[in-house]
């Protein structure tokens, strides 16, 4: 057989998932900790995920997740989480739906202290560039998580990335930019 059967699609989006919990123990410690909001996050998101199963699979991909997140948080402590190497899993096994429902969970690890931190924004930002996800989709994403929460105005980031906004820009488009953005929150 040439195409993949029930069970190796069904491998391979189990991977894709293991993937998707590092991805998220990787934003959770780029502001240097990882806080219990965060784990928690992780650990619904993982819940969710299994609850569909039955028992025998539920209980096997509970300890099998377990364990990832164990090796995930022990490396990112070690600051041995290569995020590049992540983004090249992605790319190779997951599907577009996969790839933004990472980034979703990504945003609500971002949102899980009340606070958008800057270098969180930056590394979901250049995650999903890398997964070449719509713009304007990830956007949209963002911008429902940042309703009600506070900025972190102790970040080293600048004020473009927690913006989003690209340095490269001409400064016709960051005006334009800036301009739908105040009016998308101030209407």
């Amino acid at each position: 057989f040439k195409e993949k059967g029930y069970e190796e699609k069904n491998e391979g989006r189990n991977k894709v998932r293991e993937t998707t919990l590092k991805l998220a123990v990787c934003v959770a410690s780029v502001d240097g900790a990882i806080q219990d909001e965060e784990g928690m996050i992780i650990k619904k998101w993982a819940t969710n995920v299994i609850s569909i199963l039955g028992e025998n699979k539920q209980k096997e991909l509970k300890e099998r997740y377990n364990s990832i997140l164990k090796n995930a948080f022990q490396s990112a402590e070690k600051n041995e989480l290569i995020l590049s190497d992540l983004i090249i899993e992605m790319n190779n096994g997951a599907t577009t739906q996969d790839k933004y429902e990472a980034i979703e969970l990504c945003f609500d690890v971002m949102a899980a202290d009340g606070i958008a931190d800057a270098k969180e924004l930056a590394i979901i930002k250049n995650v999903a560039e890398q997964l070449e996800l719509d713009y304007e989709e990830v956007k949209g994403i963002r911008d429902r998580k940042l309703v009600g929460l506070e900025l972190d105005s102790g970040s080293e980031c600048n004020l473009e990335d927690m913006l989003g906004i690209d340095s490269d820009w001409p400064k016709s488009k960051i005006c334009d930019y800036l301009l739908e953005e105040f009016r998308k929150w101030n209407s």
